[in-house]
């Protein structure tokens, strides 16, 4: 577990669906060439953005799509031209609060796939 150095706080830990999905997310050059830099710049910046929150909670302003059934914890993160990058809580078992996802305890994410735009 990831931890930040200057308060203690609990960081949000990243997995990935596949090691292609890990390249692009790690290699600003690999998501230039496969998505252009206006979207490789978008992934960069919200790539940031999930490192530095303590849940999935503090991502609130850039979650566009919640979960509809309330057990699963699937949710979509926007990005530029249409795009989003889709992620799900990666716990052993979804931190639930009255029969809803509790998105300030989900704090392992696993990335599952950038789509949007034909992606």
């Amino acid at each position: 577990m990831r931890c930040c150095r200057a308060h203690n706080l609990v960081a949000i830990e990243l997995a990935f669906n596949t090691l292609k999905l890990r390249k692009i997310c790690e290699s600003e050059h690999t998501a230039t060439t496969e998505f252009g830099a206006q979207l490789a710049l978008s992934l960069k910046k919200r790539l940031a953005d999930m490192r530095a929150a303590e849940s999935v909670e503090d991502l609130a302003a850039f979650i566009t799509l919640h979960p509809k059934p309330t057990t699963k914890a699937i949710f979509r993160l926007d990005l530029a031209d249409g795009f989003f990058l889709e992620a799900t809580s990666n716990h052993e078992v979804i931190p639930i609060t009255n029969r809803q996802v509790d998105w300030s305890r989900v704090n392992r994410v696993k990335l599952l796939k950038i789509g949007g735009n034909n992606a």
